[in-house]
């Protein structure tokens, strides 16, 4: 069974797939690569299912960034991104990796706010 952090890998991969810019895939060409096609709303998927299996900070934050990238509905996006924020940033801390985006989610926070 595929547990929470195989769910959020995925949906790191895909996030970060989705984001590659043009002088990333044109460097993967030259290498013989090609950097497979994804999107953001992929990553949300993945994000979300690793969410439904474990609630924590980490997650949190990685489902409120693939929201704010995503072109799909863009306000509802920001809005859905921006309270994952609020909500990451309320959260008990577990491990050090969620200390860690927590910190993250205030500095994205403070940074939607001032939008």
């Amino acid at each position: 069974m595929i547990n929470c952090c195989c769910y959020c890998r995925l949906g790191r991969t895909l996030y970060k797939m989705a984001g590659a810019t043009w002088s990333e895939r044109t460097a993967a060409k030259v290498i013989g690569y090609t950097i497979p096609s994804a999107t953001f709303v992929e990553s949300i998927h993945y994000f979300r299912h690793a969410l439904s299996l474990n609630r924590n900070v980490t997650h949190t934050l990685w489902l409120s960034r693939a929201y704010l990238k995503s072109e799909k509905n863009k306000n509802k996006s920001q809005e859905r991104s921006l309270k994952l924020l609020q909500r990451a940033v309320k959260m008990k801390c577990i491990t050090v990796e969620d200390q860690n985006a927590q910190k993250e989610a205030k500095v994205e926070l403070r940074r939607q706010q001032t939008r």
